[in-house]
């Protein structure tokens, strides 16, 4: 997964393929369902808590990517930034537990 960032901002993520970790025998990919509810509760509430009208949002499967407008009112800002530096945090525990399957990189754009 990358994360976009101007300065200190992270301005949209994008989350591409899948984990492959669900061992055999088990129903589905464990890794997957956690990396996608981290981003999609990220996502839900730029949209559905902040009222953000994204610049980009992308969604089909194995890909997610959102990004946010330039022009977001400094409050909206600040809160935006807390929403995706939280998910940033369980993306990174994930990406710790399990580093074979899950990577964070992060870009300056």
């Amino acid at each position: 997964m990358t994360i976009w960032r101007r300065g200190s901002n992270v301005e949209g993520y994008r989350i591409a393929g899948h984990a492959l970790a669900r061992r055999e025998g088990e129903e589905f990919d464990l890794v997957c369902a956690a990396v996608s509810s981290i981003a999609y509760t990220a996502l839900y509430g730029l949209q559905e808590y902040l009222g953000i009208q994204l610049q980009r949002k992308r969604i089909k499967d194995g890909l997610m990517e959102v990004v946010l407008p330039q022009d977001l009112p400094e409050k909206t800002r600040l809160q935006a930034d807390a929403i995706l530096e939280a998910m940033l945090l369980g993306l990174t525990a994930v990406a710790e537990s399990y580093p074979r399957h899950v990577k964070v990189e992060t870009k300056e754009v």
